[in-house]
């Protein structure tokens, strides 16, 4: 099984500055440290941590993935298909019937119009395939 065609992959190219950008925030990251404060744990234990805070760590994940992303996408992944057209000889036929409430009418014995057409329509297709 073969992977995606890409319709554009010179968009791809971009993943090269990309996996570089990311080497250097993690390169960044890993020579940072952060200042110690001392606080009691007393303090520490009343405090209720927001959504904002506790997902804070996984912001540059997120944005890396998001940039990921849109960069594949740019590249407009898809699958080949090939697609082989066979002539067949042949006429198209559309039969088009009338199914409103006149079609009720009880003109033809012993069936309704739309049955009688019905049966006109089946006799016309069983002609037709032989």
């Amino acid at each position: 099984m073969a992977g995606p065609d890409f319709k554009d992959p010179l968009y791809l190219l971009l993943l090269i500055p990309f996996a570089a950008m990311v080497v250097w925030y993690v390169y960044r990251r890993i020579g940072e440290r952060g200042a110690a404060i001392a606080v009691s744990s007393s303090m520490v234990v009343g405090l209720r941590g927001s959504i904002r805070v506790a997902t804070y760590r996984f912001l540059p994940v997120l944005r890396f993935a998001s940039i990921f992303v849109l960069i594949v996408a740019l590249a407009r992944p898809g699958k080949s298909v090939d697609l082989t057209s066979i002539k067949n000889p042949g006429i198209d036929i559309m039969i088009a019937l009338d199914v409103s409430d006149s079609m009720m009418g009880e003109d033809f014995e012993p069936d309704h119009r739309l049955g009688v057409a019905r049966r006109v329509v089946k006799d016309f297709i069983a002609r037709r395939s032989t």
